[in-house]
């Protein structure tokens, strides 16, 4: 009334007191380790996949490893590659656009438009060691990015 805003108490703090304090309980997510993306995997790609790790913990000092819910995560900065890590692939994202990256073989595709748990911006897979070294060169285009 009187353009005064008046604000009245639905509960009083005697007897919010009696109400007496709840337990407020919070979930907490677990740590995700390197394990828990290669558990039950083949050991032909949990081998592939820890040839590519090394060859990226490689790139320089500044990258950090850091395991995902769905994926491990690769940084400096910022994520530059994630590894998706499949039954019968490796999916590899990565941080760099479809026109900026230098893929003579055409083996990154666009996924700017199609759902997927990572930061990436283009998408391979690999399935065996044959494509390391090609591979590499594409993530280490996208890590040039982070620096």
């Amino acid at each position: 009334e009187n353009g005064i805003l008046s604000i009245e108490d639905e509960i009083t703090p005697e007897e919010l007191a009696k109400l007496g304090k709840k337990k407020v309980v919070i979930k907490g997510t677990k740590p995700y380790k390197m394990e828990d993306h290669l558990k039950g995997k083949p050991k032909e790609i949990v081998s592939l996949f820890m040839d590519i790790r090394e060859k990226i913990l490689d790139l320089g000092s500044a990258v950090k490893e850091k395991p995902l819910k769905y994926y491990m995560a690769y940084a400096t900065t910022s994520n530059f590659a994630e590894i998706l890590i499949q039954a019968k692939t490796l999916k590899i994202y990565l941080d760099i656009g479809e026109k900026e990256i230098n893929d003579p073989r055409h083996l990154t595709k666009d996924c700017t438009r199609v759902g997927h748990w990572t930061t990436g911006d283009v998408v391979m897979s690999i399935k065996d060691a044959k494509d390391i070294n090609y591979v590499i060169s594409l993530i280490e285009q996208s890590y040039k990015l982070t620096l």
